[in-house]
This record gives structure tokens, sequence and C-alpha cells, in this order.
């Protein structure tokens, strides 16, 4: 598979949904840990509601791959509060606005679709990388894509490569103190743990990955 046409690529973010509402438990746990402990909770419930809009329309309803990822950033944002919503939502409606029109998403669409979500996130959050927040697991696996994409790999490995590098970008968060949101305030306290978002982020690109090896 070189390429994902509208519908296969609608099925992929289908079964991100899912695997987000599947691991709420699990992102409740983590959060907990130096958190609210609510992130699974507000993450699964805008998944439900981005994958119930999805399971709305029928192919002749979704005319773009940016149609796709609008519908699952407005559903983010209207149903996740506090900031979660605005900063994820921020990642699809990125990605929506790079994919415009587009009737097909290959590695490079994908790479520069998360490419500026990692861009868009970074200023609306003031974060940077090492900062102990999603970005720590998006932009390892950005830089996965473009490499994939620049060494002409195809979309299974690329997209798998992707994953191991978010997984790889979570792993790191644990030896972080974290610099933005609540548990700044914990500093140091707070190394050994994982971030949260960082977690969902994994868990966006496992599903990816499980999806198209399938």
């Amino acid at each position: 598979m070189e390429k994902l046409t509208i519908e296969e690529f609608k099925e992929m973010t289908i079964k991100i949904a899912e695997r987000i509402q599947e691991n709420k438990d699990y992102l409740c746990e983590v959060d907990a840990a130096i958190g609210d402990g609510d992130h699974g909770i507000s993450m699964s419930k805008g998944f439900k509601e981005a994958e119930q809009r999805l399971l709305d329309l029928d192919k002749n309803e979704l005319s773009s791959i940016g149609e796709v990822f609008k519908v699952v950033g407005m559903s983010l944002l209207d149903k996740i509060g506090g900031a979660a919503g605005p900063i994820f939502s921020t990642i699809f409606l990125s990605g929506a606005k790079i994919a415009k029109d587009k009737e097909t998403a290959d590695l490079n669409l994908l790479a520069a679709m998360f490419e500026q979500a990692v861009e868009d996130v970074c200023k609306r959050g003031n974060s940077k990388p090492g900062d102990k927040t999603l970005i720590d697991s998006l932009n390892p696996a950005v830089k996965s894509l473009k490499e994939s994409a620049e060494k002409d790999v195809n979309l299974n490995e690329g997209i798998n490569l992707a994953y191991q590098a978010a997984e790889e970008g979570l792993e790191a968060t644990k030896d972080m103190a974290p610099k933005q949101g609540k548990s700044r305030y914990l500093k140091d306290r707070a190394i050994g743990h994982q971030d949260a978002g960082a977690t969902s982020i994994t868990i966006i690109f496992k599903a990816m990955n499980e999806y198209i090896s399938s």
C-alpha cells in the first residue's frame, strides 16, 4: 500500500478513536501519577464523538482527507474540556489545513500534516521538545515520517517506524521534569513517570500502524 483513499483514511481514523476509548482507564492511570487523573475520560469522550460523527457520514459526504481530520478536530474541541481539548483538536485541525482537498494520503502528506501539527501545538501551548508534553512523542514520529518519505519507504514500513519513534519519545518523557501544565509544579518529583499526552499520541500512531499493517 502506497496511498490511503478517503474511505481508508476514514477507517484508519475510526480505528484511532476506538483505541483511545479502549485505553481510557490506562490513560487515567498514567495521568493520575502526575496530573488530575482525568485525561482518559476527556480523551475518550472526545474521540467517541469523533467516531460517531465519522460513522454518520457515508463516503459520498466526505470529499477529502482534510475533511476527515476536520471532523475529528471539531469533535475534540466540542467535547474535551481543559487544556487537552484545544491542544489535541489543533493536531487534527492543523492536519486538515495541510490536507485540504487531497483525495489520497501518502507518507509525504502525512509527514506534512503532522509537521504542521507540531508547529501549531508548540505555538498554542508555548511548548517545545523536552518539556515533557505530547510533543516529545509527536515530534520524533514526524521526523521519522519525513525520513521515510525522503527515502521512498513504503507506507506500511513508514508508519511502523513512526510508531516506534513515538514509543521511544514516550519512554524518554520518563526522564524529563515537566515544564508545562499543572505537573510542572512537581518538578523533579515527576521524573520516572511518562506524560499522559505523549501516551495518547503513541496510542494514535499504534492504531494507525495496526490499520495499515492489517
